[in-house]
């Protein structure tokens, strides 16, 4: 049978988008707002993203996605192997990001826990705020001193040249981006 018979394409059952801000609860529980998960879903993997300003949190469909693009960049699919795998550079670029990979479940209430390394690489403490950003496959998750940070350090070109891309630029049907703000 030809491999690409077996293919099952994954298709995400809803658009995770949104903007939410969540102080730590008791025992590092955040909520999760009900436009950033599937509440049918109760398994979810968070690592952190390759330079550790955020963290991803990904339905099981998105990274099971990942992880199948990730065989095929690791050549685990070709007959020759790992072809990737003997390249220091792309081995040590895969660690960095496959060793914060963890599995949580989330509770009946939305509320997952935030695994203590990723909590302490992001610099949370116990009354920190964090901000959910839905991107449409996965939620990034930020302290939100941080997120900040990062808005006010976008200027609006580079916003623009985003916003444009999509068609909701000066050419598309929302013209100007303007400013961004939580």
């Amino acid at each position: 049978m030809d491999s690409s018979a077996q293919h099952v394409e994954v298709v995400p059952k809803k658009n995770l988008v949104g903007v939410d801000e969540q102080k730590f609860g008791s025992n590092w529980r955040i909520r999760v707002a009900a436009d950033l998960c599937e509440p049918s879903l109760r398994e979810y993997s968070i690592m952190l993203s390759p330079h550790g300003k955020w963290a991803d949190l990904m339905p099981k469909w998105t990274y099971e996605e990942y992880y199948r693009k990730l065989r095929r960049i690791l050549g685990m699919e070709s007959p020759q192997g790992f072809s990737n795998y003997g390249n220091a550079a792309f081995t040590a670029a895969m660690r960095s990001v496959l060793r914060t990979h963890q599995i949580v479940k989330m509770d009946d209430s939305q509320r997952i826990i935030v695994p203590q390394h990723i909590r302490e690489a992001l610099g949370l403490a116990e009354e920190s705020t964090v901000v959910l950003i839905g991107m449409v496959t996965r939620v990034e998750l930020w302290k939100k001193e941080d997120f900040e940070k990062q808005l006010f350090n976008l200027g609006n070109q580079d916003l623009s040249l985003v916003f444009n891309s999509v068609g909701l630029g000066a050419g598309g049907n929302g013209g100007d981006v303007g400013s961004v703000a939580l």
